[in-house]
C-alpha cells in the first residue's frame, strides 16, 4: 500500500499535478490518522478487557470477603444466644450457691466476641473506583454504605463493647477474691456477690445491651451482605456454585402456626396473654397485638428465628416442646409461651 502512494506521488511530481499531488498527500495523510484511531480503539478496548478481568476479581474477592463476614455472623448469633441465656438466669436468680460451687453456674461480662469485617476486597475496588466498567457501576452504591456507613457504626458498637468489658474486668479485680479467678477456686465472697450484688446484676444488664447491639448490627449486615453477593454474581454473570451458608433454607412453616397462651414472662405489661403466628407474605409472623407491632421471622435454623428490624430472639421448644421462648435481648425482657391445643 505504501508503494502504491509512492509510485502515485512521484507520477504526480513528475506531471506537475500539484493539486493531484495534494489530494493524494491528504489522503496518506488520512489514511495514517484512520490508522492511529483504529490502534487507539484497538488499544482501549484491549484496555477495556484487561481493567474489566481486574474488577471482575475484585468484585469475586469482595464475595469471598462477604461469605466470611457472614459466617463470623452466625457466630455472633449463636453467642447472643448462649449470652441470653446465661444473662436471664443471673438476673432472675436462677442460680445457686451449689450451682457455682459446682461450675454449673456460668459467668458473663468478661468476654467480648465483636464483628470484625474483613474489608481487603473493598479496599481494592476502592483504588479502582475510576476504573470500574459501567455494567458494574449500580453495585457501588450499596457496596460503599455497607462498607463506609454500616462499617462505621459496626466499628463504634465494637469499640464500646470492649470498652465496656475492659472496665468489668477492671471492676472484678478491685475484689479480694479476684486473686484466686485464674485459679478457678469460687469463694463464698465471690458466690455472695454473683448472687446478692446489685452492681453485678446491673453489670450484666449493660454488657447485654452493647452485646444486643452488637447482635442486632450483624443480622441487619447479614441480610444486605447476602443480598449484595447475588446482586454481584449477577453482574459478573458467575456461575459458581452459591456457598451453602447463603442458601434460603425451607421450613415446613405450617408447624409454629397457631395461638400460644402465656406461661412465664419477667415483664407481664410488656407481653400480651396470646399471641397468635401465622404465614404472612411467605413469611412466618407474630400478628399485631396490643403491644407488639407485626413482626416478621427469619430462620437461624428449625428452632431459632429472629425478627428484622425488631430485633427479638425467637426460640422454639424451650423450655419444652410445643413452648416459644421470646427475648427482647435488652435487659431482662423475655416470655415464655405455650402452644394452644
Amino acid at each position: 500500500m505504501i508503494k502504491f502512494f509512492k509510485k502515485i506521488r512521484q507520477k504526480s511530481l513528475s506531471k506537475n499535478n500539484f493539486v493531484q499531488y495534494l489530494l493524494y498527500a491528504i489522503g496518506e495523510i488520512i489514511l495514517v490518522v484512520v490508522g492511529i484511531l483504529i490502534a487507539l480503539f484497538i488499544s482501549n478496548k484491549n484496555q477495556e478487557r484487561i481493567n474489566k478481568i481486574k474488577i471482575t476479581n475484585i468484585l469475586k474477592e469482595i464475595q469471598s470477603d462477604l461469605v466470611k463476614n457472614i459466617e463470623r455472623s452466625y457466630v455472633i448469633f449463636d453467642y447472643q444466644i448462649y449470652t441470653d441465656s446465661v444473662s436471664k438466669l443471673i438476673l432472675n436468680n436462677e442460680y445457686t450457691s451449689e450451682d457455682y460451687k459446682s461450675n454449673n453456674a456460668h459467668v458473663i461480662g468478661y468476654h467480648y466476641r465483636d464483628f470484625s469485617i474483613i474489608t481487603n476486597g473493598f479496599d481494592n475496588l476502592k483504588s479502582n473506583f475510576d476504573n470500574i466498567p459501567k455494567e458494574y457501576q449500580p453495585l457501588l452504591p450499596a457496596i460503599k454504605e455497607m462498607y463506609s456507613l454500616n462499617k462505621i457504626t459496626i466499628d463504634v458498637y465494637n469499640n464500646r463493647l470492649r470498652e465496656r468489658v475492659y472496665k468489668n474486668v477492671d471492676d472484678m479485680y478491685e475484689f479480694d477474691w479476684s486473686l484466686n479467678a485464674n485459679n478457678f477456686i469460687t469463694g463464698e465472697k465471690e458466690i455472695d456477690y454473683r448472687l446478692n450484688d446489685i452492681h453485678y446484676k446491673k453489670m450484666i444488664v449493660s454488657y447485654m445491651n452493647d452485646r444486643s447491639a452488637i447482635f442486632s448490627l450483624s443480622n441487619n449486615y447479614r441480610l444486605d451482605a447476602i443480598n449484595i453477593y447475588h446482586q454481584i454474581s449477577k453482574a459478573i454473570k458467575n456461575k459458581d456454585s452459591i456457598p451453602d451458608i447463603l442458601k434460603t433454607k425451607t421450613l415446613n412453616l405450617s408447624r409454629y402456626t397457631g395461638k400460644y397462651q402465656l406461661k412465664e414472662t419477667s415483664n407481664s405489661t410488656m407481653w400480651d396473654k396470646e399471641i397468635s403466628l401465622k404465614i404472612i407474605e411467605e413469611k412466618l409472623s407474630i400478628e399485631p397485638t396490643k403491644n407488639l407491632s407485626q413482626v416478621h421471622l427469619l430462620a437461624r435454623d428449625e428452632r431459632v428465628f429472629y425478627s428484622y428490624p425488631t430485633n427479638l430472639l425467637v426460640v422454639f421448644d424451650r423450655p419444652k416442646t410445643s413452648q416459644v421462648y421470646i427475648s427482647s435481648s435488652y435487659g431482662n425482657s423475655y416470655a415464655v409461651y405455650e402452644h394452644k391445643k
